[in-house]
C-alpha cells in the first residue's frame, strides 16, 4: 500500500444501476460511460446512447468476465475484486444482440 490505499482493479467504465438492465430488456452490466484513455476506451467499448428517434439504447452490456456470468453490476464488481491491477481479462460483451469477446488489462480505478 505504497500511496495509502490499495489499488482497485477496474475497466475504465461507469456502470448503470441494475434497473437500467431491466428497463432496457437486457441482462448484465450496462455501460453508461467509457472513460477516455482507459483500457475500455482502447478496447472500443461503447456506452448507452440515444438513437435517431430519441430512444435510449444499450451500447455494450458486459455479460461475462473470464467465462463467469455477469448478470448485474454487483456481479462484475465482485469478480473484479478478486483480480489485480494489470491482470489480463476476457469480457463477454453483447452489442445490438451480437456477442463478442474483448481482452484487456485491468487498471487502477482509485
Amino acid at each position: 500500500v505504497k500511496y495509502g490505499f490499495a489499488p482497485r482493479p477496474g475497466l475504465g467504465v461507469r456502470l448503470g444501476p441494475p434497473h437500467f438492465s431491466e428497463r432496457l430488456g437486457v441482462q448484465g452490466a450496462v455501460i453508461l460511460e467509457v472513460t477516455p484513455n482507459t483500457a475500455a476506451a482502447a478496447a472500443e467499448l461503447q456506452p448507452m446512447y440515444v438513437d435517431q428517434r430519441g430512444r435510449v439504447r444499450a451500447g455494450d452490456v458486459i455479460i461475462a468476465l473470464d467465462g463467469e456470468a455477469v448478470s448485474s453490476p454487483e456481479d462484475l464488481s465482485r469478480l473484479l475484486d478478486s483480480r489485480s491491477v494489470g491482470d489480463m481479462v476476457h469480457l463477454g460483451v453483447t452489442r445490438d444482440g451480437a456477442l463478442r469477446t474483448v481482452k484487456l488489462a485491468l487498471q487502477s480505478i482509485n
